[in-house]
């Protein structure tokens, strides 16, 4: 899945095992994710609320003309505002995005309790 942006990179990338933001200096590994909100005001935002034992991620330099993704500190929400997005150059509605990101983060989820189990 890609942000459609005036850049040609994409602004999120979606992963089995984390999600790839364009101004992140590493990966934000889906177990870190407590919970996912998205809302419609002015596009499409997206919050990630980050679990208490994760670290902070780090932010890299902002540019100009790029989604970038803002952290809250305070309140352990990463968030990414965009105009719309697309998966294989396919714009996505609002209810077809938030099932793909639930999807990957349930299947993400699902892979580290199958790991925890396997050890036990």
């Amino acid at each position: 899945m890609q942000a459609i942006n005036r850049s040609r990179q994409p602004a999120l990338v979606l992963g089995d095992e984390h999600l790839r933001f364009l101004n992140l200096k590493a990966p934000l590994p889906i177990a870190d994710i407590d919970d996912f909100r998205m809302s419609l005001l002015h596009g499409v935002r997206l919050e990630f609320v980050l679990a208490e034992q994760a670290a902070l991620p780090e932010l890299t330099q902002r540019r100009l003309l790029h989604a970038q993704a803002r952290l809250d500190r305070k309140r352990r929400v990463l968030s990414l505002q965009l105009a719309r997005l697309c998966r294989d150059g396919k714009v996505l509605k609002a209810p077809e995005l938030a099932e793909l990101v639930l999807q990957y983060l349930n299947a993400g989820m699902a892979r580290r309790a199958l790991a925890e189990r396997a050890q036990r």
